[in-house]
């Protein structure tokens, strides 16, 4: 197993947010986390990334115990976490100091190598990112963190406010990183593009996970709490 979530609590306060949360992930698998707004997809990605604090649980990673270690820690040990529109990227650097940030020096990509995933970066490089589009910023978002070579992607929300047909983009480029061995693990409203990408899905509501398992198991679960 990659990726272990045992039963985890996180409170903002006295707030709880999560409530004995569990997940796996497979090494090569591809696992969406699907909810709506305020589900706890959000926080679940960040516990595992250690950006919040985990009161009660464990997660761990490649039989480590990673529960709220800090997260440049957890990057080291090869996870990356791509953060939702408006976080994604570093508006007063260039798309080029945007990549080389995204690089561990153990284990750091060739630029070029990271670009031709998506090739519309290459004519940028020396652009501000706060001058981009909202696709080129997620485009650049998911290239910074295929620099650093990482086993783990932990994506927050990738096809959020992306015209269709750069869905479709992100889509085939996510297929293709995982076909190169990369494990993921989304968190998605897009029922579609979950749908069409996962192995496996876990439905959130309120903070719970109310089901899981491979498309065909949760479709209820998703019409119940997605209605879709």
């Amino acid at each position: 197993m990659m990726l272990h979530v045992q039963n985890i609590d996180v409170y903002y306060g006295v707030y709880q947010a999560l409530f004995g949360v569990s997940l796996k992930v497979k090494k090569g698998e591809i696992v969406c986390i699907v909810g709506r707004n305020a589900s706890g997809k959000t926080t679940l990605l960040r516990s595992i990334m250690g950006m919040v604090h985990v009161k009660r649980g464990a997660i761990i990673f490649r039989g480590e115990n990673i529960t709220n270690e800090a997260p440049y820690k957890i990057a080291e040990k090869g996870i990356a976490y791509i953060p939702p529109v408006g976080e994604e990227v570093f508006n007063e650097l260039t798309v080029r100091e945007n990549l080389l940030l995204g690089g561990i020096k153990s284990r750091c990509r060739d630029i070029n190598v990271a670009l031709t995933y998506f090739p519309a970066l290459k004519g940028l490089l020396d652009r501000r990112a706060h001058t981009l589009s909202g696709g080129e910023r997620r485009m650049l978002s998911i290239a910074r963190a295929l620099m650093g070579k990482n086993e783990l992607l932990l994506l927050d929300e990738p096809s959020e406010g992306l015209a269709p047909i750069m869905v479709m983009a992100v889509r085939d480029v996510l297929r293709k990183v995982n076909e190169e061995g990369v494990t993921l693990l989304l968190a998605e409203q897009n029922t579609k593009l979950a749908m069409e990408l996962a192995d496996r899905i876990y439905v959130m509501q309120d903070g719970e996970v109310k089901d899981e398992g491979t498309v065909e198991e949760v479709r209820t679960s998703l019409k119940k709490y997605l209605f879709v």
